[in-house]
C-alpha cells in the first residue's frame, strides 16, 4: 500500500512525545484514515531546527502585535506561563487607553496643580505628547546647576538707557533707573527718567551727621557722587581708615638738617629746633645757619686775652696769638694763652746757634756759634750757606764752582774738596768764597816706603818707585844695586858701595878724595 511520506523529524503516532507546555497533538494531514498523530508548536511558539518548540517574540516579528509604537512598549510574553498570553502593550508614561493602535490618549499633565513644583520655582506647565516640560516664567532664566528660575537682570545684559549718575535696578521682565548713592532726584527727564544731582555731603552732613566727624584732623573733600575725609597736613590714615597724628621725627619724615637742628615733634607736624651754635636762618622753618661768633654782638665769643676767636660749625675755637701757647691743663677750645719760648720751639738749633729769648717779636734772637756769622738776628749762616733753593732765580749767595746747593748748604762735586774761608767771617768773604779745589789723592791714601805718592787728576793719585829703585809686584820697590850695573863707574882707585836708595863711591885704602 501507497503510504504518505513526512518531513525528517515529524514524530507520526508518538504523541506522547508532544510536551504540554509548547506541543499539541494533530491528525497527520494527508492521513486519510485519520490515524496517524503528530506534535504541533502552540500558538506563540516556533519549532526551532533541533525539533524544540521555543516561545516566539512577537515584539520582533512583523505584524506579530498590534500595540500602538507611539504610546506603548510591546513586551514580549511566554504563553504557558502568562495564562496564554503571546504579547503585552505596555503604557507609556504620559498616555492612557488600552494600547492598541488607534486607541491612545495623551495624559494632560498640566491640569494637576504644582506638577512643576519639583522642577524649581517661577516656572510654567507646558504639554506634550506623552510628556510636559516646565519652562521658566517670562522674566526669568535657567541658571546652571540651580532649579528655581531667576528673574532676568535686564541691568546686567546692558540693554538698558539711564540717565546720567544713576544706576538700572532690575525689575520681573523690566528694569527701573534709580539715582546713585549720594544723588537724589530732582524731576523726570523727556523719557520719565529721573534727572540726578549730586548731594554734597560735605555742607549738607550725612544723615545728619558730619560728613567727616574729626574736623580737627579730617577736611571734607566733595565731588560728583560722594565725598572723601583728608587728613589735615601732619595727619595720615591709619589701618582703621582714621587721621592720626604723624610721628615725622620718630620714621624721619621731616626736613630738618641733623647737622644744625633737632626735630620736635609738634601737633599736627614738626619744627626744627636748632642746635647749640646755630639759629633759624630767615625765612624757612627748617634751615639753621651757622652763628658766627667771633663778629656776632649778640653771641659773642669769649676767647682769652692773647688769643684770636676762629668760627666753626656750631661752635668757635679761640687759637693762641702767634708767640704764645696754651697754658697747661687750659680748655682746649677756649684756652689761656702764655708767651712761648720760641727757643724751644726751634727745630734747626744749626741755623741759630745760642737762642736768647727777647720781649720783642719775635721774641729771640741767635749769638752764632764759632764758624758761622748772623744772617739777621734769628739766622745764622756759615761759609758754605747758599740760598738756591729758597730763591732759585737770583740767589744772594749763590755756590762757587765746582759745588751745588744742597739743604742750604755748598757741597763739592765729587773729587774736589771744600776752601776754607779765611777768618775773621764777613758776609762779603762768604760771598767771595772760592768754593772747591781738585782734591788731593795722596792726603788721602798713603804709599808703602820706599815708594812714593804723586797726585795726577782730581781725586786720583798714584805710587811710584823713587830713584835708586825698581818696582817690584811683590814687595813694591826694589832697591837697585848700582854697584853690579855695569852702567856704573866709579873713578880709578875707587870701590862702588851699595845701599838702600843709591852708592857711593869710596876711595880706597891709601887714598883720599878730592873732588865729589
Amino acid at each position: 500500500d501507497k503510504k504518505p511520506c513526512w518531513p525528517p523529524g515529524i514524530n507520526v503516532n508518538n504523541c506522547t512525545l508532544c510536551s504540554n507546555d509548547t506541543e499539541t497533538c494533530v491528525e497527520v494531514k494527508g492521513d486519510t484514515s485519520g490515524e496517524l498523530k503528530t506534535c504541533v508548536c502552540k500558538p506563540g511558539y516556533v519549532k526551532g531546527l533541533d525539533g524544540l518548540c521555543t516561545d516566539k517574540d512577537e515584539c520582533k516579528s512583523q505584524g506579530g502585535h498590534n500595540c500602538d509604537a507611539q504610546c506603548t512598549t510591546c513586551v514580549n510574553m511566554i504563553p504557558h506561563l502568562n495564562g496564554g498570553k503571546m504579547f503585552e502593550c505596555e503604557m507609556k508614561k504620559g498616555w492612557k487607553g488600552n494600547g492598541t493602535i488607534g486607541t491612545c490618549e495623551d495624559v494632560v499633565e498640566c491640569e494637576k496643580p504644582d506638577v512643576c513644583a519639583s522642577q524649581g520655582a517661577n516656572r510654567v506647565c507646558f504639554n506634550t505628547l506623552g510628556s510636559f516640560k516646565c519652562p521658566c516664567q517670562d522674566g526669568y532664566k535657567e541658571i546652571p546647576g540651580l532649579l528655581d528660575c531667576e528673574p532676568i537682570n535686564y541691568c546686567a545684559s546692558l540693554n538698558y538707557t539711564c540717565p546720567k549718575f544713576s544706576r538700572c535696578e532690575p525689575l520681573p521682565n523690566n528694569y527701573t533707573c534709580v539715582c546713585l548713592k549720594r544723588y537724589k532726584e530732582t524731576g523726570k527727564d523727556e523719557n520719565g527718567k529721573p534727572i540726578c544731582e549730586n548731594i554734597n555731603k560735605c555742607k549738607e552732613g550725612d544723615e545728619g551727621k558730619p560728613a567727616c566727624p574729626d574736623e580737627k584732623r579730617e577736611t571734607c573733600v566733595d565731588y560728583q557722587g560722594g565725598f572723601k575725609c583728608d587728613c589735615k597736613p601732619g595727619y595720615r590714615k591709619n589701618g582703621l581708615d582714621f587721621c592720626e597724628e604723624i610721628p615725622y621725627c620718630v620714621e624721619g619724615l621731616d626736613n630738618c638738617d641733623p647737622a644744625t637742628s633737632d626735630c620736635q615733634t609738634i601737633e599736627g607736624g614738626f619744627n626744627c629746633i636748632c642746635k647749640h651754635g646755630y639759629e633759624p636762618a630767615p625765612g624757612s622753618n627748617a634751615t639753621c645757619k651757622n652763628i658766627n661768633e667771633c663778629t656776632s654782638t649778640v653771641k659773642p665769643h669769649k676767647c682769652n686775652p692773647n688769643s684770636t676767636c676762629i668760627d666753626l660749625p656750631g661752635t668757635y675755637k679761640c687759637v693762641c696769638d702767634k708767640g704764645f701757647e696754651p697754658e697747661p691743663e687750659t680748655h682746649a677750645m677756649r684756652p689761656f694763652c702764655q708767651r712761648v719760648d720760641p727757643c724751644k720751639k726751634l727745630k734747626d738749633m744749626r741755623k741759630c746757634g745760642i737762642c736768647k729769648p727777647t720781649d720783642a717779636a719775635p721774641f729771640y734772637k741767635c749769638i752764632c756759634l764759632p764758624g758761622s756769622i748772623n744772617y739777621n738776628e734769628t739766622f745764622c749762616i756759615t761759609p758754605s750757606f747758599c740760598d738756591k733753593e729758597s730763591n732759585p732765580d737770583t740767589p744772594a749767595f749763590p755756590c762757587p764752582p765746582h759745588s751745588e746747593c744742597k739743604n742750604e748748604q755748598c757741597e763739592c762735586e765729587r773729587n774736589y774738596d771744600w776752601i776754607r774761608v779765611p777768618e775773621p767771617l764777613t758776609m762779603e768773604g762768604i760771598k767771595a768764597r772760592k768754593g772747591c779745589n781738585p782734591e788731593s789723592w795722596c792726603s788721602k791714601y798713603s804709599c808703602k816706603p820706599p815708594s812714593k805718592c804723586r797726585d795726577t787728576l782730581p781725586g786720583m793719585g798714584e805710587c811710584y818707585c823713587p830713584d835708586g829703585y825698581n818696582k817690584d809686584e811683590e814687595i813694591g820697590c826694589a832697591d837697585i844695586n848700582e854697584c853690579k850695573n855695569e852702567t856704573v863707574k866709579c873713578p880709578t882707585s875707587s870701590t862702588c858701595i851699595n845701599f838702600i836708595g843709591g852708592y857711593k863711591c869710596e876711595c880706597d885704602p891709601g887714598f883720599t878724595q878730592i873732588s865729589n
